[in-house]
């Protein structure tokens, strides 16, 4: 199957450039839908951009970060392009990012930018671009040669695995940490970078938003190496410490007297200030360690790019992944088997006996499971057999079951209860199950 691709366009008064940006993409993927994000232009960004055929949208809240995380939440595809307005970026390159994308199964694929042109690349944002990815790579022990690149393609499961935090320009620097700290395939591959077209201006400040990337890499090594981070204030408080101590330690010494007691109470209050940081590390440390695991589990709700599904010949029916082996037999065999379990008690009484949960919860799973026309928020409603849950609730109610069909009974009764409490559609409830780390995949 041919994979859905999307080219994310971010926007602010790129009404100069956008027109060739969308032609040069349109001639590259002929086949993407093409979304131009408007942030709030006093040009003619919006109408230049419907002009030359993109699909145009618009985001309120001022900053890159806010359009990207729009865009992120918005647009569903299987492959993304991000690039930006200005025509800066080769079109002609994105073909070759999505194949090492698919090919390699990557879960994203940087443009590192190559330029001779002094216009195009200032001499401050040269030696800023390498500072800053040479600080990441101390911080977080690997990096790439171009952070700042806004010319990137994504899978899907990077996008909506991707919490977006960042609101401005250090967007860049978040998305390769988000891909560094949960260790994804990624790669690079060099290609040209354009000066802006005649007319149209950097929205970059070399110093400002330097700046900010700069305390956006320092926040999130606070928040994603807490024990370092905080063990090195506390190296430096006990240096201070120390330092303080050595005269005292001479003068009682010599004299067994403790003259400036001051000090020593400074120096006491350093040593216990840092011994709170250590233990503070070490809390938020193991915090961080479960905030990743459920990112992670987030992340691995969604196949990889390009690959085979999880399981040998199977598709995608709705929000599951289900076994299509001689597909209608098994969608033929399921629809009898979901007809069988919806006139059946003696199921549930079994389930219990065989896994100590109690019968309520087995009741509500199975009403959400089998009875229950799931609306998928798009138009379309949902109530398809799928093979793979006749299995899985086969083996629980036989009492042969495996781990992955005690998360599938997680998954689902998450999932009921969210479409409860929020009047959710199954897809929203679907995914805010997968965030919470109670992702479901077909077992053997």
């Amino acid at each position: 199957m041919t994979p859905r691709i999307a080219v994310l366009l971010p926007c602010y008064n790129e009404g100069t450039a956008i027109a060739q940006t969308v032609a040069g993409f349109r001639a590259a993927l002929p086949g993407a839908a093409i979304y131009v994000y408007d942030n709030n232009s006093a040009d003619d960004t919006v109408a230049v951009a419907r002009a030359a055929g993109a699909i145009v949208r618009t985001e309120r809240m001022q900053g890159k970060g806010n359009v990207v995380r729009r865009m992120f939440a918005d647009v569903d595809a299987d492959i993304y392009v991000m690039a930006d307005g200005d025509a800066t970026y080769d079109a002609s390159a994105a073909p070759a990012l999505v194949q090492r994308l698919l090919d390699e199964q990557l879960d994203m694929v940087v443009g590192s930018r190559v330029t001779q042109v002094t216009a195009a690349y200032r001499r401050g944002h040269v030696l800023g671009n390498k500072a800053m990815t040479g600080l990441l790579a101390q911080l977080f022990g690997r990096s790439f040669t171009d952070i700042f690149s806004g010319y990137r393609v994504f899978s899907r499961r990077f996008v909506k695995s991707f919490p977006v935090l960042s609101s401005g320009f250090e967007i860049e620097t978040e998305i390769s940490v988000h891909a560094l700290e949960l260790k994804m395939p990624v790669g690079e591959i060099e290609t040209p970078y354009f000066a802006r077209p005649e007319g149209s201006e950097s929205k970059l400040s070399t110093y400002r938003d330097g700046f900010r990337i700069a305390r956006t890499i320092v926040t999130l090594y606070r928040i994603e190496r807490p024990l370092l981070f905080f063990g090195i204030i506390a190296g430096a408080l006990l240096l201070a410490a120390f330092a303080l101590a050595v005269p005292l330690i001479v003068t009682y010494m010599d004299t067994h007297l403790v003259p400036r007691l001051p000090t020593a109470v400074l120096v006491t209050g350093l040593t216990i200030l840092a011994a709170l940081n250590v233990f503070t590390g070490l809390i938020l440390d193991t915090v961080v360690r479960g905030r990743r695991e459920v990112r992670r589990l987030a992340y691995l709700g969604h196949r990889a790019p390009g690959g085979e599904e999880r399981r040998s010949g199977n598709m995608s029916t709705g929000a599951r992944v289900v076994l299509a082996t001689n597909l209608l037999e098994s969608f033929d065999l399921a629809e009898v088997e979901y007809d069988r379990f919806r006139n059946r008690a003696d199921d549930i009484a079994a389930i219990v006996r065989n896994i100590g949960w109690r019968r309520n919860r087995i009741q509500r799973i199975k009403q959400h499971v089998f009875s229950a026309l799931h609306d998928l928020g798009d138009g379309r409603r949902r109530s398809d057999a799928d093979p793979a849950i006749v299995n899985a609730w086969s083996r629980l109610e036989r009492g042969d079951f495996i781990e992955q069909d005690l998360a599938l009974l997680r998954h689902e009764l998450f999932e009921a209860r969210f479409e409860a409490i929020y009047r959710s559609n199954h897809r929203t409830a679907h995914d805010a199950a997968n965030r919470s780390g109670r992702s479901w995949v077909p077992g053997d």
